[in-house]
């Protein structure tokens, strides 16, 4: 969960908070909707007689639990406190074709 939170923070933007933002609209509910579909799952295990599914739900459905709380609601605030600055040739292609558009403004400098 939080690699692909990583992954989608890695998209040009203005500011570090603007790029949590987009990251969390673009692969937040993918990340939220599978969180929730294997806590289900999870929480199925509870109702079993045998000893070793119980604690293998219990296990699974807390790790799962603190894994989408710290993608959600830690990770992001540690990325907009300790995030640098957009590289320089972010900062040309925020809104156009990304590297294409970096590289042409280099060219014209």
């Amino acid at each position: 969960t939080t690699a692909s939170a990583t992954y989608a923070l890695d998209e040009c933007a203005a500011d570090a908070s603007q790029r949590v933002r987009e990251s969390l609209g673009t692969v937040g509910v993918s990340v939220l909707s599978a969180a929730v579909s294997t806590l289900l799952a999870c929480a199925m295990l509870f109702a079993c007689t045998i000893t070793f599914f119980q604690q293998f739900g219990t296990f699974l459905f807390i790790t799962l639990a603190a894994a989408i709380l710290f993608s959600v609601l830690w990770f992001p605030p540690l990325v907009i406190v300790f995030s640098k600055d957009v590289p320089r040739w972010c900062r040309k292609a925020v809104g156009h074709d990304g590297f294409a558009v970096a590289a042409a403004a280099d060219a014209d400098e």
